[in-house]
């Protein structure tokens, strides 16, 4: 809304390749340290198969620009208050897969994943975390005895997201974050 006018319009708009048909465009998540700018979920592409992206979109001209690119199967997004993706959720109807990934560097890793998993075998979960221990990360695998992939047991979904606050607390910092 235009606070001097009064008058509604839509945010999000000449922007190049945005998805035509898509539905729940207007979620701001975050506000940009500029004021300027907002962050924006937003499908992008054309096809059967877009991506949801995030988007930095400027509150003057409402044009957005593709901040960080998601998947076909990305139905979310957690953000700093200032706009920098701590996690992205994907979904995947197919094969009615659901992760929560945040970024390392330039990739996108796991961050849940279980013993009596149907989806994912405990097994990969142990070979990652030995790769990163053999490139010198810090790695913590916390087994979660009796959960599945969906961490449907309140306690243990709790004490997995416990776990998440305590990594992200521990190593995200300024410069991590913009990266």
């Amino acid at each position: 809304m235009e606070l001097k006018s009064q008058e509604i319009h839509q945010l999000l708009t000449n922007t190049d390749n945005l998805y035509l048909a898509q539905g729940g465009l207007g979620q701001i998540v975050a506000v940009a340290k500029d004021n300027k700018h907002v962050f924006m979920p937003a499908l992008v592409g054309q096809g059967e198969e877009p991506s949801r992206d995030l988007m930095r979109v400027s509150l003057h001209s409402g044009r957005g620009k593709s901040a960080i690119s998601g998947t076909p199967g990305t139905i979310d997004w957690i953000t700093d208050p200032e706009g920098n993706a701590l996690a992205r959720e994907d979904y995947w109807n197919k094969t009615d897969h659901y992760e929560l990934k945040t970024r390392v560097g330039r990739e996108w890793k796991s961050l849940l994943k279980d013993e009596d998993d149907t989806v994912v075998e405990f097994s990969q979960s142990v070979r990652m975390k030995n790769r990163l221990e053999g490139v010198g990360k810090s790695v913590e695998l916390i087994p979660l005895k009796g959960e599945d992939h969906w961490l449907s047991s309140s306690e243990t979904r709790l004490a997995a997201l416990e776990a998440m606050g305590a990594f992200l607390a521990a190593n995200l910092t300024d410069s991590s974050a913009s990266q």
